[in-house]
């Protein structure tokens, strides 16, 4: 997925890398998705049933697995990012 300014007229395009080592896009506007990846979740609701049986992780991976590539991060690299982010919280169910 490309990421591209919200100030950005010519709608340059850039990585995830580029967006998340940047924080901030060269003309100071936010990165955002290219395209909005809805149409593979809002119009399956079958999605929506498998999302609502997963654990918090699990859930969070899937979400984000939407805006990042498999070229940019694999899967199993994501989740374990997303579980070391959410390590140091003090429920082990992290959100209630």
């Amino acid at each position: 997925m490309k990421y591209t300014s919200t100030r950005d007229a010519s709608k340059k395009l850039y990585t995830f890398e580029d967006a998340l080592c940047s924080g901030y896009a060269p003309d100071g506007g936010l990165f955002v998705p290219q395209d909005l990846p809805s149409d593979k979740i809002i119009n399956s609701t079958t999605v929506l049933k498998e999302w609502a049986t997963l654990n918090y992780v699990d859930l969070a991976t899937q979400i984000l697995r939407l805006f990042l590539s498999l070229e940019e991060i694999s899967t199993v690299e994501l989740k374990t990012i997303v579980a070391a982010s959410l390590s140091s919280f003090d429920v082990s169910s992290v959100v209630p």
